[in-house]
Order: structure tokens, then sequence, then C-alpha cells
């Protein structure tokens, strides 16, 4: 979804697809680290199950369909078109299970959670535009990095938590509202920033355009000098003979 964000937002998806292939071959690794280092202190996590896990949520499907593309490219390039509303469609049905199963729990730590989940994701995207720009990354960059920081995969968070997590619907049930609130910001940053021009663009452009439009105009000066020349001379043979 983070590809397509940056897509509407008008950001670098080349860099985008990037930054997902990237983040892709390093949840293996880095999510269980992340996830023993952080909580592994408070709850009995299993590092050796949290890598199986993640390997079969993020690289199996990803495998399953280079391997599908390759071998069968025609079933491939039909499935394109109705894939990405299954997987909206199944990632909501298990958000929608997850939260009906803590609809008691939800109404009551319901706002704490609401208010970290969209911490989380908000900063996600502040911190992600802004430390680009600080480095004095264009415009389009900052957008993407955004995109790609505070979109994050919650079927992972879900699986992962349902797992290994003591009491796994209720440990699921931040991971079921992020899904929500990614996707409310997401959509909301996308339809801003498709509104809001490239500040830094339009600079880079006319910067640039000079040399350009006298290189443009000497070329084009050219052919209509050579006919001048060339009428010229015929006016002067006419005079002549």
């Amino acid at each position: 979804s983070s590809n397509l964000i940056t897509l509407i937002a008008r950001g670098d998806v080349a860099l985008s697809v990037l930054m997902t292939t990237g983040s892709t071959l390093l949840a293996p690794l880095a999510t269980p680290t992340l996830v023993s280092m952080l909580a592994g202190n408070l709850v009995r996590i299993d590092g050796v199950g949290l890598v199986v896990s993640t390997f079969q949520v993020v690289l199996g499907p990803v495998a399953m369909g280079l391997l599908i593309h390759h071998l069968i490219p025609g079933l491939a390039e039909k499935a394109k078109t109705f894939t990405p509303l299954i997987s909206v469609l199944i990632v909501s049905l298990i958000c929608g299970s997850i939260v009906g199963q803590t609809a008691s729990t939800a109404l009551i730590a319901g706002p704490v959670v609401l208010l970290a989940v969209f911490l989380l994701h908000s900063l996600g995207f502040v911190l992600g535009f802004m430390v680009p720009k600080l480095f004095g990354y264009p415009c389009r960059v900052s957008r993407t990095t955004s995109i790609e920081v505070g979109i994050q995969s919650s079927a992972l968070a879900v699986v992962l938590a349902t797992r290994h997590f003591p009491n796994p619907v209720l440990s699921a049930l931040p991971c079921a509202i992020s899904a929500t609130v990614q996707s409310m910001l997401g959509s909301a940053v996308a339809i801003y920033w498709n509104r809001m021009p490239l500040t830094d663009e339009p600079q880079k452009k006319a910067a640039g355009r000079p040399w350009l439009h006298r290189l443009r105009k000497s070329w084009s000066s050219k052919p209509a000098n050579v006919g001048g020349a060339a009428g010229d001379a015929g006016k002067a043979g006419e005079t002549k003979h």
C-alpha cells in the first residue's frame, strides 16, 4: 500500500519500491530482534518462532509470487487485477474479527491504545519527512520516506501477536487499530500532497532552462539564416541575369 500511496502523493515510486524491498528482506531478522530487545523483559517471547513466522508471512508470499510470475506469467498478469483488492479485504476481515472479539476491552482501553497508535504513525510521517529535509534531500524523496516510515505491515503484526504473545486476541488489538489508523492517515497524506506542488522542483528546472533555451534558439535560428542566405543569393542571381 505504501507504493500506491507514494504514487498518489507524487513521491519517488522507484525509491518506495526499493525501500519496501529492503524492509521486506530485513524484516525476518530485524523484527524478532527488536521485539526481543524491547519486550523480552516484559513477556516471554520465542525468538526462533518469531523468525519462522516472519519468514512465512513476509518472504513466503513474495517467493511464491516471483515463482508464479516466472513460470506462469500470463496467470500473474491476470491476478494483478484482483489480488490487491483481495488482500485489502482479507486484512480488513482479520482486523475486524479481532476488534469484534475484544469489543468490551476495546471500549475500556480503546482511547489509550488509539492515542498510542495515532502518535506512532503520525510521528512516523512527520519525522520521515523532516529528517531527509534537514539533510537537504528533495521534496519528492522526503514524501517517499515519510510514507515508508508512517505505513507499516499491520498484517504481520497481527500474525506475530496472535502466535507468540500471551493473550493473543488482546495482544493483536493495537495491530488491528493500527491498520485502520494508518490507512486513514496515509490516504489523507496522499490526497494532500497530490494537490500540493513540489516546491523545490520548479527552482531546479528554472535554473537549468536558460542554457537550454539559448541552445534551442541558436539551433532554430540556423535554418532561418541559411534560408535567408539562399534567398539573397537567388535574388542576386536574378539581378545579374
